[in-house]
């Protein structure tokens, strides 16, 4: 629903007010320089997204709710912000400023750690900013390129948070999930980062490091050559191998096996050189009840969740069960072709 308008000023009067209740999720802001009040919900996981022009964003900061600013790539719009609102937080307050009319939109939804039935259609989210060091992750790509399912957030949420407390090391960086409108990351400025990664399903995090921190880096020596199963011009990166290092094997096998003992992950993809301590990493855990034996089972070579990719010699890719889901905005350009 689009909030009315009528108690608008004009765009030249500086730091007028604008506010969306609980209950509306679009708001157009003119021209100008704005001081936006937001309703929102105490718990829920709720997303703000700036469309308009892309050279259109002068200013965007999120007030008031404990919350740290997104992330900037380029300065462009679309600009999203995404949190679980603190339990003593009604408002959230944003300070913009534009070049043109924008659309300011609202999304929320209450937490939700159950996989959606095939045909549910769930609106993607971003993947909030955390609040404290023991949430276990950081974002390391503009929350643009970090929209989710919901019950994706809740799940890794939970997953970041119990691997944080079990092992207290560093935060985990999260890299890129889905763009804003449903597509693969980067889409929008015509310089895509994946072949996959579209409805909010694949993320891509670091591989933990026993050197933090632990955010995404190469840890082999990698092989770079022709790709054999693709067109000239494109090449595959695999780790040369006995060169893994700092490769935290234990943590990482914590927390997918804690994903795959939720029976919530489709695939984990990874550079083989990883693939044999991992496993054995699993079996340790299992055999001192940290994790169940049938997670550890899923992270064996013989288990069909883990796979060989090229290229997966600085991040693992998790991709979770149940559908794609719908984008909060349309797309405004067609699809590019795949890049590697």
């Amino acid at each position: 629903m689009l909030a009315p308008l009528a108690a608008l000023t004009t765009a030249a009067d500086a730091s007028a007010s604008l506010r969306l209740v609980n209950g509306e999720h679009e708001l157009a802001v003119p021209a100008g320089e704005w001081r936006v009040e937001v309703e929102v919900e105490p718990g829920a996981l709720t997303t703000v997204l700036l469309v308009g022009e892309p050279e259109g964003l002068l200013h965007f900061a999120v007030k008031d709710a404990r919350v740290y600013d997104a992330l900037e790539e380029d300065g462009r719009l679309p600009r999203a912000a995404s949190l679980i609102v603190p339990p003593d937080v009604r408002e959230v307050g944003l300070s913009l400023e534009v070049s043109c009319d924008v659309r300011l939109l609202v999304r929320r939804a209450a937490p939700r750690a159950t996989l959606p039935r095939e045909g549910e259609a769930v609106e993607l989210l971003g993947m909030p900013s955390p609040l404290v060091r023991d949430d276990g992750y950081l974002l390391e790509r503009p929350n643009r390129y970090q929209f989710a399912r919901p019950d994706v957030v809740a799940f890794l949420r939970e997953g970041f948070r119990d691997t944080r407390a079990r092992f207290r090391r560093d935060p985990i960086g999260i890299i890129d999930i889905t763009q804003w409108d449903g597509r693969r990351p980067a889409l929008d400025v015509g310089n895509p980062r994946h072949v996959s990664h579209d409805g909010g399903r694949d993320v891509d995090i670091a591989i933990p490091s026993t050197v933090e921190p632990s955010l995404q880096r190469d840890h082999c020596d990698k092989i770079v050559s022709p790709d054999p199963r693709r067109s000239a011009g494109h090449f595959t990166s695999v780790c040369r191998k006995g060169t893994a290092r700092a490769f935290d094997a234990t943590r990482l096998a914590y927390l997918v096996g804690k994903l795959a003992a939720r029976r919530v992950l489709d695939r984990v993809f990874l550079d083989e050189e990883f693939l044999e301590p991992l496993a054995k990493a699993a079996d340790r855990l299992a055999r001192h009840h940290v994790i169940p034996k049938h997670a550890a089972a899923a992270l064996q070579p013989e288990g069909g969740v883990m796979k060989h990719l090229p290229w997966h010699t600085d991040h693992v890719h998790l991709r979770f069960l149940g559908p794609k889901g719908k984008a909060p905005v349309a797309a405004t350009s067609p699809d590019a072709p795949d890049e590697p």
